[in-house]
């Protein structure tokens, strides 16, 4: 699976290959790891507020499916049903065009953005 996150100044958008909270000098910080360099995408002011943003991404990273549709459905009719299952099984879903079949999200691309707060 590839998780990319936006950080939190959103100057950098990283794939990140593991991700840690740790102490600051003002606080506490989010650092993510990459194949080359490893890089603190955001800060905020206690433990507790970091653990909940990881306990968030590692959520999406869990409820993302993607919904794989006929290349021949209309583009508007492709956002239709998007929304639909959206609204019916209330969790994201990634659009991809090839035969109608919705499947965990194992080996594909989570998107998160750091929280201002």
């Amino acid at each position: 699976m590839e998780l990319w996150i936006r950080s939190k100044d959103k100057k950098h958008l990283l794939k990140c290959e593991a991700l840690m909270y740790e102490q600051t000098g003002s606080g506490f910080g989010i650092r993510a790891f990459t194949k080359n360099y490893d890089f603190n995408i955001a800060n905020y002011g206690t433990k507790e507020r970091c653990i909940e943003i990881l306990d968030e991404i590692m959520l999406q990273m869990k409820n993302t499916l993607i919904l794989s549709i006929s290349p021949l459905m209309t583009a508007k009719n492709q956002h239709r049903l998007l929304d639909n299952y959206k609204k019916e099984f209330n969790r994201d879903f990634i659009l991809e065009t090839s035969t109608v079949e919705i499947k965990p999200l194992n080996s594909e691309i989570v998107l998160y953005e750091m929280p201002k707060e």
